[in-house]
């Protein structure tokens, strides 16, 4: 069976994978900032913490320099194994085209796009895990430096433990919580905040749709394409359910694109993808029939339980966003109950994220979704 790079499947599996990886840097750099005001007593002073400082600061930096690596093996490593599917996905048009395929890893026209695409997201990679980028919340909400957060944490934890017990295990399970809800920040040019993991799979899932797209447009030249194909997938937003899964001259879809408020392929929050074809060679994918049922389902108005216990009734697409949202408070849960472990704090993350995984378990089988599980774990940095 051939494998197809741009299916939904491949994407969602490529953008986990980043994410849990960036994930795992997050909870590594937050896990030294719990240990800290976790190993914090009566005795313990500012000049001591301060003594101490700097050996932290420096393994949250190289738990960043580690997972940069990790990361930009594993785009790497995406990118490469997208071009050996992509060979596999364009060797029909070129036996049609009766033109000789060259590996896309060997071939001089396309090369150069699978290199560019490696080098963008290392150097995204790079500036995202950058120290100077990256902010945390402090004890008052505000997001600080690394350096400045940490300290305000370990000085406020210090203050907690001088007014007794109860007030320090207040103060710790708080912090544990309020830096698993933040998490690490990437703080951008514009003054805007976007989360770690959010910010680099974005970039990596860019980068590698960017990528393949070039390498696909070098072999639509090579074999002659004539139009283009858009992707179709599962619970699709309903501007863009007119025109997925079909085929099209390029004069076409430069015309339906440009009347689009939101374009294909790189519209805000669009997963879908084109790659050139033969007009006339490999027909539409999906039937007219096929691409209705897909819509119908998208758009059926449901009924399921809400967290909060209420009735809530929306469209089966409408209800997968609701579903990424209790995905990213269990993930929350997790990350707070390992910070909490390492702080020796007490809280009820651990509870909290069982209650929400068997609530998501019934509300994606009342809704009639798929579970993602891999999307709510706190991952371990290796």
């Amino acid at each position: 069976m051939i494998r197809d790079p741009a299916s939904e499947q491949a994407l969602n599996g490529a953008a986990d994978s980043v994410e849990s990886a960036a994930t795992a840097i997050e909870l590594a750099a937050l896990g030294v900032v719990a240990v800290a005001i976790g190993s914090i007593t009566v005795d313990s002073t500012y000049t001591s913490m301060r003594a101490r400082e700097a050996r932290d600061i420096k393994a949250m930096e190289a738990a960043l320099k580690r997972g940069r690596k990790l990361l930009t093996a594993q785009s790497d490593q995406l990118i490469y194994a997208m071009a050996d599917a992509t060979d596999e996905w364009a060797a029909k048009y070129y036996t049609a085209a009766s033109k000789a395929q060259v590996k896309a890893a060997q071939n001089v026209n396309i090369k150069p796009a699978i290199s560019s695409g490696t080098k963008a997201n290392s150097d995204a990679i790079e500036r995202l895990c950058r120290t100077s980028m990256i902010e945390i919340v402090s004890p008052d909400g505000k997001l600080l430096p690394m350096e400045k957060a940490y300290r305000a944490h370990v000085d406020n934890a210090i203050r907690a433990i001088k007014a007794g017990e109860n007030v320090y295990q207040d103060a710790i399970a708080k912090a544990v919580n309020d830096l698993a809800s933040y998490g690490m920040r990437v703080r951008y040019d514009s003054g805007a905040t976007r989360e770690l993991y959010a910010a680099v799979r974005t970039n990596v899932m860019d980068g590698y749709r960017t990528t393949m797209d070039g390498i696909r447009s070098a072999q639509g030249r090579e074999f002659g394409a004539d139009g283009v194909e858009v992707t179709a997938h599962g619970m699709c937003a309903p501007d863009h359910q007119p025109y997925q899964g079909r085929q099209y001259s390029k004069r076409e879809f430069d015309k339906i694109n440009a009347t689009l408020e939101r374009p294909l392929v790189t519209g805000a929050n669009c997963h879908h993808s084109t790659f050139p074809v033969l007009l006339g060679v490999s027909s539409d994918k999906y039937t007219d029939k096929e691409l209705q049922s897909i819509a119908d389902r998208s758009n059926q108005e449901i009924t399921f339980t809400g967290v909060g216990g209420q009735p809530i009734t929306m469209t089966r697409y409408d209800a997968t966003q609701y579903q990424r949202k209790v995905e990213g408070a269990i993930r929350k849960n997790n990350m707070a109950a390992s910070l909490a472990d390492s702080a020796s704090a007490s809280t009820d993350a651990k509870r909290k994220a069982r209650e929400l995984t068997a609530y998501y378990k019934v509300m994606s089988k009342d809704a009639g979704l798929t579970t993602r599980i891999e999307r709510t774990q706190a991952y371990t940095l290796k």
